[in-house]
This record gives C-alpha cells, sequence and structure tokens, in this order.
C-alpha cells in the first residue's frame, strides 16, 4: 500500500472548507434621518454642492430626498457613485410598525444580487434581521408614472450588524 494516499488524504480532511464566492455588492446609498427633510436637504445642496434628483413618496411624514453631488439636477444624476438620501425622521418615530424605526436611523444601503443568501451570511456571523424582506416599489407616489404596474420593483430589507449598525439590502426584482 502507498502510504502518500492516507497521508493525502489526511491533508485534504483537515483543510479548511472553501466558502462559497460572495456575489458583487454595491454601495447604493448612504441615509440619515431628519424631522425637516427639506431643510436638512437644502444644507447638504448649500454646503456640499449636493442636488436633489429624486423625491421618494412627497407626503411630509414619508418624505426621502434623494441627493448626488452636481451644480444642478441634471449633472447629479449622471454623477456617479452612491447617494446620499435624507430620510423624514417623523415617520419612523411616529408608526406603529415594529421596526420601523430603524429606517430614519443612519444607515448604508447595499445592492446586492439577491436578499436570501445574503440574510444567510448576516445571520451565519453575528448579524440580525431587523426588518424581514418585502416586495416594494420604491414610493406610493412619485414612482407610479414610472412603474404603473402594482408589481413592486425590489426586494427590500432591513439587517443589524454585530456592533448594531443598520444596513438596508435592495434586491431588483
Amino acid at each position: 500500500m502507498n502510504i502518500a494516499i492516507p497521508i493525502f488524504l489526511g491533508l485534504l480532511a483537515a483543510a479548511p472548507a472553501v466558502a462559497a464566492p460572495v456575489p458583487s455588492v454595491t454601495i447604493g446609498a448612504a441615509s440619515i434621518g431628519a424631522v425637516d427633510v427639506v431643510r436638512d436637504a437644502e444644507f447638504y445642496e448649500a454646503v456640499f454642492g449636493f442636488a436633489e434628483v429624486r423625491r421618494i413618496d412627497a407626503r411630509p411624514e414619508y418624505l426621502e430626498i434623494v441627493l448626488k453631488p452636481g451644480a444642478d439636477a441634471a449633472a447629479a444624476r449622471a454623477a456617479m457613485g452612491p447617494a446620499l438620501i435624507v430620510i423624514s425622521h417623523p415617520a419612523s418615530v411616529s408608526t406603529d410598525v415594529p421596526g420601523l424605526k430603524g429606517w430614519a436611523r443612519a444607515h448604508i444601503l447595499l445592492v446586492v444580487p439577491e436578499v436570501g443568501p445574503v440574510l444567510a451570511r448576516v445571520t451565519a456571523n453575528g448579524g440580525s434581521l431587523a426588518i424581514a424582506p418585502y416586495v416594494a416599489k420604491g414610493s406610493l407616489d412619485s414612482e407610479t408614472a414610472v412603474h404603473p404596474s402594482a408589481a413592486g420593483t425590489h426586494v427590500d430589507a432591513l439587517i443589524e450588524d454585530p456592533a448594531g449598525n443598520f444596513v438596508e439590502l435592495l434586491a431588483a426584482r
């Protein structure tokens, strides 16, 4: 019997498992909460040269203003890179929906290929689910013209990392 075969098989058994490749992820945005979303957005426009590129749900209690660097809205829309989203704080404070308070806390938004596999890795590595995945349209009013069907456009979820930081996950449908 060749002694090299048992030694090789023993080395294989002792070798660490190779983790599955992690799919590509991009930073979609950073979100900050504000009581007066319009005023806070104007602050970032005046101080840092951001411009408004989109409003998500115009109702004050659910308002989100998406900002990107640029001299005007057209330049900002063309700007590469993640956005800054100023999100309504009162909506999250006054709601009875469990877990919604997290949306207005400062957090990053990561665009992922699929939410499910990411959630499995989150919980396996010490993170937790703050808001379960759900199909969303991005807004109730402002996207109706762009997406007139009732079907959602993406899957959204919110997780907490082991330090308690919120991370929003978004995957296209």
